[in-house]
């Protein structure tokens, strides 16, 4: 009986071990995947911010240059010299500006 009962206590003390383990191991899981999408929140928001940045960029070179077409080329040209002189390109951009802006 004495046999019985350690055998049947040894083999629930391994499961409830491997339970845990599990738990914890889906536990983990979920938090990488939290952080993943955390992570594509992110990116997503960047992108958008981006895009909005450029436009509000070509839309202002339109303006100060007098077409779109000369407004798109500025932009391209000013995110080359940003690009080479690793310069951030929202920086570049507003330094550009003032630049055309004040003279």
């Amino acid at each position: 009986m004495s046999e019985l009962r350690g055998d049947l206590f040894g083999t629930f003390t391994a499961a409830t071990l491997v339970a845990n383990a599990i738990e914890r191991i889906g536990e983990g899981i979920s938090e990488v995947a939290h952080r993943v999408v955390d992570a594509g929140i992110e990116v997503a928001k960047f992108a958008v911010e981006a895009s909005e940045m450029r436009e509000n960029a070509t839309t202002a070179y339109d303006v100060l240059l007098g077409s779109a077409e000369e407004g798109e080329k500025m932009y391209r040209a000013i995110e080359a010299v940003a690009v080479g002189g690793h310069l951030a390109i929202a920086r570049a951009q507003t330094m550009a500006q003032a630049l055309m802006v004040e003279g």
